[in-house]
């Protein structure tokens, strides 16, 4: 079969994207043109994404200006082009850098190529729900001064579930010691543009800050930006030089024949956002707050921060992400893999992302009454019908702490050796083992293998959670450094 054969019939069901891409197919983002009539390369007036000086260059300043960000790129390789580029334009090979453990993959490969030296912070976990919480200030502080030969700090905010960390005190501290600091809001493009939402780590002291747009915006699959803020370099010599030092990175990580359909898209999604924003958010955040007030009726299945729950129940969130749906399954008969698939047979609703103890529906501002609606009526039913008393034996937490023994580059460069999965403890990884999505490391290069870790990726896997390995021999075999 087709792919593109395969697409049509997909799309032609009645199953309601309760995912990423933000556009929800709910409308045409090139509004009705062939994506083949503009498929074009640098043409004359088409600009150069490499070098823009016309009409790229005004619709990007067209962005910086609406996300009040310094400058911003338009990348049409995701969000890893921009993680890639952004940590290879501030460090040098062999730099310390502080990064958060619960950081995309992408992060570890750029740690990787770069051959620097991560300072994790692991964040705390929600115990109710099992997610990650925010990234304590007091931790930033005390990793800082244990070690202040520290270059760079990266952090993930929102978090693929949707909790938000204190950017504006972490970057304070930070910028005492001429730290800059990278924010992956991959997932939080939507912040900043209604009250209800929280601030973006752009207007809250963050220095480059990376968003794919096509996550909760309306934009297709691929397509981000990336930010540079104003807050830390108040001088413009400084700023000259970081848009150096990324433009100049951007040419390495991005490609060289860049999608004039997803530069024509972010285009497009940037010129909407600045003439409808306002009615746009005005309706999301009425059907947001409408769903969470009709999920109080929810007996055993509980949502995040909505219906019952509220974000003084989570102590370990600084803030939250309202547009993120997160449903507690633990007191369900049901595994999240059963979950997932009720949720789209019976339901036709496809759900963004499971875990062993609760699931995942994104929104956006491109999502329909009918939709929310759907999604309510789903979790009522399910509730009534797979409800029970007894919680299920919590799964072990997302992350612990980690041993590192070697940097990932060290890892990578030692001898290799194939062993059981189930006989690993105590061996240091040459491989990435991760959930995907979120695509968050359960084990990076240089760690140390636990028991702990072994039973919890375990676990996922019999949840029927797709989970991934740099060589892909993962639940038999892994590759760790050879004795």
């Amino acid at each position: 079969m087709k792919l593109l054969d395969y697409l049509n019939d997909y799309a032609d069901q009645d199953i309601y994207p309760m995912h990423m891409p933000g556009h929800k197919r709910s409308f045409d983002f090139l509004d009705g043109i062939s994506p083949y009539r503009i498929d074009l390369t640098e043409v004359t007036d088409s600009d150069n994404l490499h070098d823009p000086t016309g009409i790229l260059k005004e619709s990007m300043d067209m962005a910086a200006s609406l996300f009040d960000s310094y400058r911003c790129w338009y990348l049409i390789n995701g969000s890893t082009c921009g993680l890639l580029a952004s940590i290879f334009a501030l460090s040098r090979r062999g730099d310390k850098i502080l990064v958060a453990r619960n950081c995309h993959k992408a992060v570890y490969n750029a740690i990787h190529i770069c051959g620097l030296y991560p300072i994790y912070l692991f964040p705390k976990v929600d115990k109710e729900f099992g997610v990650n919480g925010s990234i304590d200030p007091e931790q930033v502080r005390t990793a800082v001064e244990e070690y202040p030969d520290i270059k760079l700090a990266i952090i993930t905010s929102p978090t693929y579930d949707g909790v938000v960390s204190d950017v504006a005190s972490i970057s304070h501290i930070l910028h005492d010691r001429k730290i800059p600091l990278i924010v992956d809001e991959a997932h939080g493009p939507h912040l900043g543009f209604h009250p209800s939402f929280p601030k973006s780590a752009i207007t809250e002291g963050a220095d480059l800050v990376i968003q794919s747009i096509h996550k909760t915006l309306p934009s297709p699959t691929q397509t981000a930006l990336l930010h540079m803020c104003s807050s830390l370099w108040k001088n413009r010599e400084k700023l000259q030089d970081m848009d150096r030092q990324v433009s100049a990175a951007l040419g390495i990580f991005e490609s060289t024949s860049p999608s004039y359909i997803f530069m024509a898209a972010i285009d497009n999604c940037i010129h909407m956002l600045a003439n409808k924003k306002e009615s746009l958010f005005h309706e999301y955040i009425r059907r947001i707050n409408r769903f969470s007030k009709e999920t109080t009726c929810l007996k055993h299945i509980r949502i995040m921060c909505k219906g019952t729950d509220s974000l003084e129940n989570h102590p370990l969130f600084y803030d939250f992400d309202p547009g993120k749906i997160v449903m507690s399954i633990k007191n369900l008969r049901l595994t999240s893999g059963e979950f997932e698939e009720i949720m789209l047979k019976k339901y036709k609703i496809e759900l963004e992302m499971i875990a062993a103890d609760y699931a995942l529906a994104l929104t956006s501002i491109c999502d329909t009454d009918e939709g929310f609606d759907r999604l309510l009526q789903a979790l009522i039913e399910i509730d009534a019908e797979y409800g029970c008393e007894n919680a299920k034996p919590a799964t072990p937490p997302r992350l612990r702490e980690s041993v590192t023994k070697m940097s990932i580059s060290a890892a990578k460069d030692m001898p290799d050796e194939q062993v059981r999965f189930a006989d690993s403890a105590g061996r240091i990884s040459r491989e990435i083992v991760f959930a995907y999505p979120p695509g968050i490391p359960q084990i990076v290069p240089g760690e140390e293998i636990t028991p702990t870790t072994i039973a919890r990726v375990t676990a996922l896997i019999e949840n029927g959670i797709t989970v991934q390995s740099t060589y892909g021999e993962l639940p038999k075999y892994i590759h760790v450094v050879e004795v």
